[in-house]
């Protein structure tokens, strides 16, 4: 019974364990996706409104 419980007991450590390391990955990409976002907003600020025109002209 002991040997049951130490199994259990050993794999609920391994679970938090994968749940915090997959956790910490998460918080990481949103922190990337979070610079990348910035750095499209960035971009899209120099867009030229003189491209915005479809027909190529002035209104």
């Amino acid at each position: 019974m002991a040997v049951q419980q130490y199994q259990s007991d050993e794999q609920a450590a391994e679970f938090f364990e994968l749940a915090s390391d997959l956790e910490m990955q998460a918080v990481e990409l949103r922190e990337a996706l979070d610079v990348i976002q910035t750095m499209l907003s960035n971009i899209t600020e120099l867009y030229p409104e003189s491209l915005s025109y479809e027909d190529g002209d002035d209104e």
